[in-house]
């Protein structure tokens, strides 16, 4: 495989797809940059490139071109993390005021006597934030709506009010704070750092912060203030006490297959209700005959919209597709065996299956389905954007480990697929039927069936695999000899 990394924080990992093309995976904000906004690492694009292709920026069939797929945690009720943040800034439009960023960190009150403070000035713009509500950093709220005009607390430097035209919340951006960042690569046994571009036999990007608590914010801005006030506007970031962290490891090995190997950690007793190793937002129609989904081990579910059933690759580029659909252990075929992966399938325009986009979790730390049973109500959250979040545990919990996976594959026919996943010395072999067929693979004997749903049966003799199915799914896992 080929890495090239651009001067604007972009890389791009080639890898060998078929006698005809590569598959090329993009991501956006491998750098270190100083920025008010987030950025995390982010997916933004995978294509195929013809072999013989100068240009290796320019995909020749676009497969996805996502705007975020960086994921966040869910803290006090609120997305933060990733691209998000929670939107508890007031971004005030105040024409032609006075202030100037001397003034960040005075101390206002609106009609109702709650504190807000000031925490960035702008042309035409000033921002606020109120006390956390609580008084409880645990379990955050802020205001979010002014009520009449904001006045300076008595001693301040300015007493006279501000009289808004329009206010919006926004994000405390950013609420990251970045702890390590770079990109290394593996060949030969050997590993370095990537510069530009390298040949190397697997990748990893990795993206380490911490997520800040935005309730912790504004009394630290107060408190740092200088005597004579800032010269500028604060880098927030640097503001307020660390909540969670976060470390993720991207790695992109030879078959062009991208595993999410996070950890996560509470550094103080937050309410923090759910987390995702990753999601995925809708792929293209590359090949014009649309995309099937399928959720196997699933079982048919009621949204707000109406009744579906994803146990079988279905449409979603014709028809209705779920508002919001939360699956939660109804909708288990095992109630053992939490739901764990989403499947598309891209077809031609003649109807054939011709690729497939699997992502998921591999059964492993803490993504075990002993584990993740225990700790998830809903696995899988559907969205009208078709756009999805497999959940990776959403009850409140200290940390989290586990290994996320996204991996495009080649479809062998209509009736059955199957792909495989390498991590750490182990091959993850899914195979799903739908209709009367049969699957043979070569496979070391040094394997074990983990899993079986449905109709759906398997064997393993010497060093063959024998499934077939009509409506069902295995994961077997092999021993391999190199540890990728």
């Amino acid at each position: 495989m080929k890495a090239i990394r651009s001067y604007f924080g972009d890389v791009i990992f080639i890898t060998d797809f078929d006698e005809k093309y590569n598959l090329v995976n993009r991501f956006k904000s491998t750098d270190l940059l100083k920025s008010h906004y987030n950025r995390p690492v982010d997916f933004v694009s995978t294509g195929l490139i013809r072999k013989s292709e100068i240009d290796p920026w320019l995909p020749d069939v676009v497969l996805s071109i996502t705007t975020d797929e960086a994921t966040p945690v869910e803290v006090c009720g609120e997305y933060i993390g990733g691209n998000h943040g929670d939107p508890c800034l007031l971004k005030m439009r105040v024409s032609n005021h006075t202030k100037t960023v001397a003034d960040i960190g005075s101390v206002w009150t609106d009609g109702e006597g709650i504190n807000f403070t000031l925490l960035r000035v702008e042309e035409n713009y000033l921002y606020f934030v109120s006390d956390n509500l609580t008084g409880d950093k645990l379990k955050y709220c802020f205001k979010r709506r002014l009520s009449g005009s904001l006045i300076h607390k008595a001693g301040a430097i300015n007493v006279k009010e501000v009289v808004t035209e329009s206010v919006e919340c926004v994000y405390l951006s950013s609420s990251l704070r970045h702890i390590d960042r770079r990109i290394v690569c593996h060949r030969d046994g050997l590993t370095f750092e990537l510069s530009h571009s390298a040949e190397c036999d697997s990748a990893e990007i990795i993206d380490e912060y911490v997520i800040i608590n935005p309730a912790t914010v504004a009394e630290d801005v107060v408190r740092r203030r200088p005597a004579n006030g800032y010269c500028d506007n604060p880098f927030l970031s640097e503001y307020g006490e660390g909540m969670i962290r976060y470390k993720a490891v991207y790695r992109i090995d030879e078959t062009g297959a991208v595993l999410t190997d996070f950890e996560q950690e509470k550094l103080f007793d937050v309410s923090w209700e759910r987390t995702m190793g990753h999601m995925s937002q809708k792929r293209r129609d590359a090949f014009g005959g649309g995309l099937y989904r399928y959720i196997p081990d699933s079982i048919a579910f009621s949204a707000t919209n109406g009744e579906f059933d994803y146990s079988s690759p279905v449409s979603i580029e014709e028809g209705e597709y779920p508002e919001t659909a939360y699956l939660g252990r109804e909708a288990f075929l095992d109630k053992d065996y939490p739901l764990d992966r989403i499947v598309d399938i891209f077809k031609d325009r003649d109807g054939n299956a011709c690729l497939g986009y699997a992502t998921g979790y591999l059964p492993i730390y803490d993504g075990t389905p002993e584990i993740r049973k225990e700790r998830i109500t809903n696995a899988v959250f559907l969205y009208r954007s078709k756009k999805y979040y497999p959940t990776f545990a959403n009850t409140n919990f200290n940390s989290a480990k586990g290994v996320g996976y996204k991996k495009y594959f080649k479809c062998c026919g209509d009736t059955s697929y199957h792909y495989s996943v390498d991590y750490e010395g182990k091959r993850y072999h899914y195979l799903d039927f739908f209709g009367n067929d049969k699957l043979v693979l070569d496979i070391a004997a040094d394997s074990h069936i983990h899993h079986v749903s449905g109709d759906a049966e398997v064997l393993i003799e010497g060093d063959h695999l024998f499934a077939c199915g009509s409506h069902g799914s295995v994961v077997v896992i092999e021993n391999i000899a190199k540890t990728k």
